[in-house]
């Protein structure tokens, strides 16, 4: 494993070579690169337009095949990628649309999108402003990305855009939901996880989570905030518990008693918070695949979500949670209402979550999927 940043140091895992005063000036040049274009999209865009330091070795490396995942933030840059794809095997696992769309690492809605249309020029009527960087960085996409490889996508959701992309459309593309440790992420004791959370025992509680906390648009918190403002009328009393994030400035002024997690390093806490938990809510304006919610099922809490992206492969609509119709908070109200109001209920929702993970997210199945594409890769057909 070539990381930018290893965490700690375990066999098998290698860092970048590189000073981190280099790798930060390569990200406020890109960064100053995206501020020529004015969007509405307020999702991370990556424009990878400096050759980053992990290109010469995974050239030069002596591996059967290349397993691409986040390149993006200064770890290849877009000709790398082309060059790779040129010379060696390579899988390419999509956390997200960045592949297939321009400098964004979500597309925009539009009917229909730009990633379906080839990125063709703005009309003067759009909601773009400044120089279209998109479509520049999709260009370059198009001139470097000559050799098709496998692609492995998380959900069948992304497998679909994949299929539907100009860019991509013709490449081989595999659908492979993420694994989890099934040993990590399991049903713990709920009054213990509850006593060692410091969280209250005689009440409801529904958990919110994400990295970065409340502060990214695309987890849809502001989304939550509003079908809170509904439940304070309809619903019985509960509390929110939340992690991800420092402060706690965002979870005052909510018409429910708020406990703030903070940010929990390791599976083992998250596992005590999502077991502590009678549901946990993710309202996600788009995900790839959906972590927390598989994470959560795999402790044998259900999942409330919006119907949209991949969300739809990881929860079971009346049957693991509740998916409400695309951002309709009044729905998801109901839905929160609908799998806290009876304790039968809820129970049926949780043992049909934990045997649904380990039968789709088990580390080992999931790995001889991964074969099976490593062995395509090698050998094409």
């Amino acid at each position: 494993m070539l990381v930018v940043d290893a965490a700690d140091e375990e066999a098998g895992v290698f860092q970048v070579p590189g000073r981190g005063e280099i790798r930060h000036a390569k990200s406020l040049i890109e960064r100053r690169v995206m501020r020529l274009q004015n969007s509405e999209n307020p999702i991370l865009h990556s424009p990878a337009l400096l050759p980053g330091g992990a290109g010469q070795l995974l050239r030069h490396s002596d591996a059967d095949v290349i397993n691409l995942h986040w390149i993006a933030g200064g770890y290849l840059s877009i000709e790398q990628v082309g060059t790779l794809l040129r010379e060696r095997p390579v899988v390419w696992r999509l956390p997200d649309m960045w592949p297939f769309c321009g400098a964004e690492h979500y597309s925009e809605a539009g009917d229909p999108p730009r990633y379906v249309t080839g990125y063709e020029r703005c009309s003067p009527k759009s909601r773009h402003a400044g120089l279209d960087v998109d479509r520049w960085v999709w260009l370059r996409k198009r001139r470097s990305w000559t050799r098709p490889v496998q692609i492995i996508t998380p959900t069948t959701w992304l497998r679909d855009c994949v299929r539907h992309s100009e860019l991509l459309g013709e490449w081989p593309v595999t659908a492979i939901p993420n694994p989890l440790d099934l040993q990590r992420f399991r049903p713990r004791d709920p009054v213990l996880s509850r006593e060692l959370l410091n969280l209250p025992q005689d009440v409801p509680l529904v958990l919110f989570g994400a990295v970065g906390g409340t502060s990214q648009p695309i987890k849809g918190w502001d989304l939550l905030k509003e079908a809170l403002a509904v439940l304070s009328e309809t619903a019985p009393e509960f509390h929110l518990a939340v992690f991800g994030q420092k402060g706690s400035d965002e979870l005052t002024h909510l018409p429910y008693t708020v406990h703030p997690l903070g940010i929990l390093h390791d599976d083992v806490s998250l596992a005590l918070a999502y077991s502590a938990a009678d549901v946990m809510i993710v309202p996600s304006r788009i995900e790839g695949f959906g972590q927390t919610a598989s994470e959560a099922q795999a402790c044998g809490t259900p999942v409330v979500a919006f119907q949209t992206s991949g969300l739809t492969d990881v929860v079971a609509h009346g049957k693991t949670g509740y998916l409400a119709s695309m951002y309709d908070t009044e729905e998801l109200a109901y839905g929160i209402e609908f799998v806290l109001r009876e304790e039968r209920r809820l129970g049926e929702f949780g043992l049909t979550a934990r045997s649904r993970a380990e039968m789709l997210w088990d580390s080992e199945a999931i790995a001889r999927q991964y074969f099976q594409v490593y062995e395509k890769a090698i050998v094409p057909d």
